[in-house]
């Protein structure tokens, strides 16, 4: 299991026709922000209750806010190496308590039922209290995600894209082919240490874009529900 640390999260929401403007803004940024990291698609499934409590208390702008996720990277859903994830939010500052899994799960081959089975035995103590609350899987989004550091590796700044959500509340098994029509935004996140707080501030003045609440697993979920 990770240790959680804590970090500034500042989120914002633009249009996906922006996103070369926002890579020049990088470009030309004066803490010369570069690429880091090869663009990767990432995938989450979210997990909630059958009331929709972890939605809920987004909506309501609950001051300590959590979600549970299960993350992978790429495109073959048949041999996840994932990691669980309680995702934690108060204010603008973010943590997450994670655990890797060693044995890969399979999205194509299992019902959501056996794949509650395989990961429960896997989990941590905190994690598996967590997930006996929370484990009927709600929603499966994905997207691209670029990586960007700025000179003095202060400053975190990623660019979330081509985001597609899929419905998993009437699905015994994993839904990988209905997905909601896409949103056409893109989401622009920047981080930094606590301790990095001012170089964060620095940052966001020149940044194009107006800092607001965004979370893709309450957009989708407005899309899903009407």
């Amino acid at each position: 299991m990770q240790t959680p640390s804590t970090r500034y999260e500042i989120k914002l929401v633009t249009d996906e026709v922006n996103l070369p403007r926002i890579r020049a803004w990088l470009r030309l940024h004066p803490s010369c922000f570069s690429p880091v990291f090869y663009a990767r698609q990432i995938n989450n499934v979210y997990f909630d209750t059958p009331h929709l409590d972890s939605y809920s208390e987004n909506l309501a702008g609950i001051s300590v806010r959590k979600k549970l996720r299960l993350r992978w990277y790429g495109s073959d859903p048949s041999q996840l190496k994932s990691t669980l994830e309680l995702k934690c939010k108060q204010s603008l500052q973010g943590w997450k308590v994670s655990q890797k899994f060693k044995t890969p799960l399979s999205l194509t081959k299992n019902s959501w039922a056996s794949l509650r089975t395989q990961i429960r035995p896997m989990l941590n103590l905190e994690l598996k209290d967590y997930f006996e609350r929370y484990s009927w899987p709600v929603l499966l989004n994905q997207y691209q995600r670029e990586y960007y550091l700025s000179f003095d590796q202060k400053v975190r700044i990623t660019l979330d894209f081509s985001i597609r959500a899929y419905d998993q509340r009437l699905s015994l098994y994993p839904n990988l082919d209905r997905f909601v029509l896409p949103s056409g935004k893109m989401v622009v996140e920047v981080k930094a240490n606590k301790e990095d707080k001012s170089f964060l501030s620095e940052a966001l003045a020149s940044l194009p874009l107006r800092v607001g609440k965004h979370s893709k697993y309450a957009l989708a979920m407005e899309a899903i529900l009407g």
